[in-house]
């Protein structure tokens, strides 16, 4: 069965995780100190479709719950979607240019050259707005490039990329970057508690103009990861059977590369750093679903979003009234699973 034929298959699967995220999702906006049913909370959220909307009828639901859902909720059930796609996605690309399992932008260092970049912005005062493009989201970005160079460079050798040679200096790149943010930290203690909150990740301050932040670089880096299957394909082929194949493999590994750092970046730009959902799912998925990028990347992406959603609700309902910051609860999966592939790997005999 060719790919083509398969086509149905994947769309099918996509349909299916896709009702499952929507699902989830209203029920993750009855979550909260106001108490809102799942049919309220649905029937606010449908109400603002175009077309749909005018059939439902609100009237019944307090104005009070229908601005905590339309206000506070949705926005951050859509950030939560939308950074899962991103870091995963973006787990998923790394891992297929450097041939690695175990690669994912936190692992890599590159969350954190991202996060130096955007509380650098925050501590110097040199945030403002350019064409509607934050300098926060600019100056993460750079930091995450920067460091994904850095990391890719000193870590080749050869043309190869030797697995433990590539997490050990991403760790290294890690703690360098986090040192340096922590001595900022120092002489700024004005802004010690919200740059240590934002540096675990959280969705608790989100409102519609961090979607509107996030979303143009969600469509545009989301659809080019899907455009670029067969070539990740190719890629992890080595450079020598990509070659032969017609693939510049290093005009494409610099392409994919920045796409995936500002990815990385427009996510970390917005909810701090959030660790090992790259690495977790689509690894995870991998082993479920095959190592084909035609139909691991979309399968990822959605399963991102979900993943987020499901690590979202338990930082906000595990320690009522307080609530847990996200990256917390993503490390305290994430990291188990990273010391067994290292495990594995070890077994296997992986370098």
């Amino acid at each position: 069965m060719t790919f083509y034929e398969k086509r149905r298959g994947i769309y099918l699967i996509c349909a299916i995780g896709i009702l499952a995220m929507v699902l989830l999702a209203v029920f993750s906006a009855t979550l909260g100190a106001a108490d809102i049913s799942f049919s309220g909370a649905w029937r606010v959220m449908a109400h603002r479709i175009p077309l749909l909307g005018n059939l439902i009828d609100i009237d019944d639901i307090s104005k009070m719950h229908q601005t905590i859902i339309l206000n506070l909720r949705i926005p951050r059930i859509l950030l939560a979607i939308m950074v899962g796609g991103l870091l995963a996605g973006s787990g998923t690309v790394y891992q297929s240019v450097f041939r690695n399992p175990m690669a994912d932008p936190f692992v890599l260092g590159v969350s954190s050259g991202a996060a130096l970049g955007a509380a650098a912005t925050m501590i110097f005062g040199l945030e403002m707005s350019l064409f509607g493009i934050s300098s926060i989201s600019v100056a993460a970005f750079i930091g995450a490039l920067v460091t994904t160079f850095i990391v890719y460079r000193v870590s080749s050798s050869g043309g190869k990329t030797p697995v433990m040679t590539l997490i050990l200096t991403g760790i290294a790149m890690s703690f360098f970057l986090s040192s340096i943010l922590s001595l900022l930290i120092t002489f700024n203690r004005d802004q010690l508690e919200q740059i240590v909150f934002w540096s675990y990740g959280s969705l608790s301050t989100t409102g519609w103009r961090h979607i509107y932040t996030v979303l143009p670089f969600y469509a545009v880096s989301m659809g080019f990861f899907l455009l670029k299957g067969r070539v990740l394909n190719i890629l992890t082929l080595g450079e020598e059977s990509a070659s032969s194949l017609g693939v510049d493999v290093q005009k494409e590994r610099k392409i994919l590369l920045a796409v995936a750092s500002l990815a990385t970046a427009a996510a970390v730009a917005v909810t701090g750093i959030i660790g090992f959902v790259g690495l977790v799912v689509p690894h995870m998925l991998r082993l479920i679903t095959g190592p084909d990028n035609r139909s691991l990347l979309p399968y990822t992406i959605i399963a991102g979003g979900i993943f987020m959603l499901v690590c979202d609700a338990v930082a906000r309902t595990a320690i009522i009234p307080m609530e847990i910051p996200i990256g917390i609860i993503t490390s305290a999966i994430g990291a188990p699973y990273f010391i067994y592939l290292i495990v594995r790997n070890k077994k296997r005999g992986l370098s």
